[in-house]
């Protein structure tokens, strides 16, 4: 695993980049502490065995700075991601994106023509306002068992949870990470939300293959508000529509929705 440094729109980003193959972008969720190794962690030794994992730590998380404005931002995070892009080598990569990470791979997919392939889970770019389960995870209580539970309905087994996996994610939020992502909102989630809405004239950029995996019982980002809208929009794209699975397929699903990506992605390894 290497990390690097990089600098776009004048602000520093953190950059890791693991494993051997054509190049594979991670674009992690927008939340309270979330980073790319972290949002990715049940799938990364799956897929650096056959791919180049790339993924940078977006502005605000992680040990990347505040984007420009030290405000939420999608333009920013999306130049971000185009500068990371510009720096591979490669004549074709493949974009992964989780939550609000999958509406910001396809923002890349229509303006940068070298993306072959993208895969999303539990991807937005369909919603217009916060849905209440998405405010709690947004804004956590400061008590642990409140906090546990709002870590819950990203799920729809919350057994898939561990004590220890609460307690680390407890620890950073009371850390200070609840409090950087409060300054990156600030006070307006609904304002937030809607400027990850993708309109149907980017979608119709999009060339490449899209599969959208996205869990039937997600509360945070809601399968019909999401999945369906970006589906009916997209030229290309295939849903793959899990039962019993909430905001994260790839953690809750792991097997079924690795599988998917990785045949999806097959043409381009």
């Amino acid at each position: 695993m290497n990390e690097t440094f990089h600098e776009a729109l004048g602000r520093r980003y953190r950059l890791v980049t693991d494993g051997e193959g054509p190049p594979l972008l991670l674009v992690h969720g927008i939340g309270p502490g979330t980073t790319a190794s972290a949002n990715f962690a049940s799938v990364w030794q799956a897929l650096r065995e056959r791919w180049t994992l790339v993924a940078p730590d977006l502005f605000g998380f992680g040990q990347s700075e505040l984007p420009p404005g030290d405000r939420f931002s999608p333009e920013a995070w999306e130049a971000q991601l185009r500068h990371v892009a510009a720096q591979l080598q490669a004549p074709r990569l493949a974009v992964m994106g989780q939550s609000i990470g999958g509406a910001l791979a396809l923002r890349l997919a229509a303006r940068e023509p070298r993306v072959g392939a993208v895969v999303t889970s539990g991807g937005a770019g369909g919603m217009s306002a916060a849905p209440d389960a998405l405010r709690r995870f947004w804004t956590p209580p400061a008590e642990r068992e409140a906090f546990s539970r709002v870590l819950e309905e990203s799920f729809f087994d919350p057994s898939v949870l561990t004590a220890e996996q609460i307690d680390q994610r407890y620890s950073l939020m009371q850390s200070g990470a609840a409090q950087k992502f409060a300054a990156l909102l600030a006070g307006d989630l609904d304002g937030a939300v809607a400027s990850t809405r993708l309109d149907a004239a980017l979608l119709a950029q999009v060339s490449c293959p899209v599969l959208l995996i996205h869990g039937r019982n997600d509360r945070q980002v809601p399968f019909t508000a999401n999945a369906l809208t970006l589906r009916d929009a997209l030229p290309r794209a295939s849903l793959l529509e899990l039962a019993q699975c909430g905001h994260n397929p790839l953690r809750e699903h792991t097997a079924l929705a690795l599988g998917a990506a990785m045949a999806h992605l097959a043409a381009l390894s």
